[in-house]
């Protein structure tokens, strides 16, 4: 898994936050955020997967991710003006804008 070539919050969250095929992480700040889909993205490529359908509750780090690669509901969303939808994951809803959690 190339573990050599990333820092252990890769080869972690590789290891422990994807579910089928979503990845589910929370990280304090929008920085955080930015570089580890960054890392993310070039891990899994490694492998040979293409990571998509990118969601944040960051409109910072919604804006660095390339619209090919964000999820469909935010994907043409005018981040300035509208509010993020809610999303599910793991038949879980998550409020993006709240950052709350339901089923």
């Amino acid at each position: 898994m190339n573990t050599e070539r990333y820092d252990e919050e890769i080869t972690e969250t590789i290891k422990r936050n994807f579910y089928v095929d979503d990845c589910l992480k929370s990280v304090p700040t929008a920085e955080q955020a930015i570089q580890l889909t960054k890392d993310l993205k070039d891990a899994c490529f490694q492998g040979g997967f293409v990571l998509t359908k990118f969601i944040s509750n960051s409109r910072e780090v919604l804006a660095s991710i390339p619209e090919e690669h964000k999820g469909k509901l935010v994907k043409e969303m005018d981040l300035d003006k509208e509010q993020p939808p809610i999303e599910r994951a793991l038949g879980i809803h998550w409020d993006i804008e709240s950052g709350n959690i339901s089923s």
